[in-house]
């Protein structure tokens, strides 16, 4: 085998690797393809779609009136989240904060702040989205499309 030919496998061999753990994460329990809504909060605590609640933003970050019937749990530990709860992010913040689990599916809700916004996106386990996945379509991998470059920072 010549050195172009097997620079063409290994290229090819880590392009299919790469391939496979992007559509893997995409598919993943709470990965791109599980998201259901994404929403602005308002001033006021207001009903959301998706998940229960009230749910508000201020000066002082983004704000979740939850009771316990509502079945929320914060994602970074598990335990129940009642009360009135907020979080505070940095300009182009997020993160994800509860998870509703009193639905058919578990619900991640994660908090974005954007232009002085704050923004919910929801994302189910087992979304309709998941569930239709078959891979993201490409073209087969092809040797001729390769360009061989050399990068100097």
């Amino acid at each position: 085998m010549t050195s172009l030919e097997n620079e063409v496998t290994t290229a090819e061999a880590d392009w299919s690797a790469w391939r496979r753990a992007r559509e893997d994460a995409l598919a993943s329990d709470f990965g791109w393809l599980s998201l259901t809504s994404l929403q602005r909060l308002g001033p006021e605590p207001a009903p959301v779609d998706e998940v229960p609640g009230l749910w508000g933003a201020g000066a002082h970050g983004a704000t979740l009136r939850a009771r316990h019937e509502d079945e929320f749990v914060f994602c970074n530990g598990g335990r129940d989240a009642v009360g009135e709860l907020t979080r505070a992010l940095d300009e182009r913040g997020q993160g994800l904060w509860v998870m509703w689990t009193g639905g058919q599916h578990d619900i991640v809700v994660e908090l974005l702040r954007r232009d002085s916004a704050y923004l919910l996106r929801t994302r189910e386990e087992g979304s309709v989205l998941q569930q239709n996945f078959s891979g993201v379509p490409t073209f087969d991998y092809s040797p001729e499309w390769v360009v061989r470059g050399r990068y100097t920072a």
